[in-house]
């Protein structure tokens, strides 16, 4: 942007879910989904804009319809997976150490 400004965060919860699938697809070794005509079409399907406070904003499904344009159904199930953060497990560290500072066998 002009001026070095940073756009805002998205408007919404939909918003912030179609932005993450976005730069899903933009990471480096990209994403395996099926190679699907009606997939590609759902996640191109909605038009986007940034309010007056510069957060990002998507098409209502509503406007979607009016263009002619029908509701990206599948694209929405993948967006949905990015609902929440998934948050790589890490196993536990069991302690072995002993209760005590000597055991009764030593």
């Amino acid at each position: 942007m002009p001026g070095g400004e940073k756009r805002a965060g998205p408007r919404n919860r939909r918003a912030e879910m179609w932005k993450r699938s976005k730069e899903w697809l933009s990471e480096p070794g990209g994403a395996d989904i099926p190679d699907s005509d009606a997939l590609q079409a759902d996640a191109c399907g909605p038009t986007y804009r940034y309010d007056v406070n510069q957060r990002l904003l998507m098409e209502a499904k509503e406007h979607m319809r009016a263009r002619g344009v029908p509701s990206p159904d599948d694209w929405d199930a993948v967006v949905l997976t990015f609902a929440e953060p998934v948050h790589e497990e890490r196993p536990r560290v069991r302690n072995l150490e002993p209760h005590f500072a000597h055991s009764w066998m030593s």
